[in-house]
C-alpha cells in the first residue's frame, strides 16, 4: 500500500509530472482507491482541483480531480473537511461547462455524504 501511495502521490505532484500522468493517477485513484489511499492523497487531489495564481493545470485535469474527489467523499465522508472554502461555488460559476458539471457531481456527492 505504501508503494502505491507514494507512486500516486508522485504522479499527482505539480512540477514533477505531466498532465497525462496526473490524469492516469486520478482515474486510478477514483476507480481503485481504498479509504486509506483517499485519506493520504486527499490534499493532493484538492490541490489539483483548486485553481491558483499562475495555475497551469488544464480544465481536463481539474475536472478529473473534482470528479475523483467526489468519489472519495462518497466513500469516506469525513473528507468533506478537506474541501477548501469557495471551491464548489467557483466550480459552479466557472466559464467551462465541463467544470460546472463536475461541480454538480461534487455537490451531489456532498449531499449524499451528509
Amino acid at each position: 500500500v505504501t508503494l502505491a501511495t507514494n507512486s500516486l502521490k508522485r504522479d499527482l505532484q505539480a512540477g514533477r509530472t505531466t498532465p497525462e500522468y496526473a490524469a492516469a493517477a486520478l482515474s486510478c485513484l477514483a476507480a481503485l482507491g481504498s479509504s486509506e489511499l483517499y485519506r493520504e492523497l486527499a490534499d493532493e487531489v484538492v490541490r489539483l482541483a483548486t485553481p491558483g495564481k499562475g495555475d497551469r493545470s488544464s480544465i481536463d485535469t481539474r475536472k478529473r480531480a473534482v470528479n475523483c474527489f467526489a468519489r472519495m467523499v462518497e466513500r469516506v465522508p469525513e473528507l468533506v473537511e478537506a474541501l477548501p472554502e469557495g471551491l464548489l461555488e467557483g466550480l459552479l460559476r466557472d466559464k467551462s461547462l465541463t467544470l460546472q458539471l463536475a461541480g454538480c457531481n461534487l455537490l451531489e456527492s456532498l449531499c449524499r455524504a451528509e
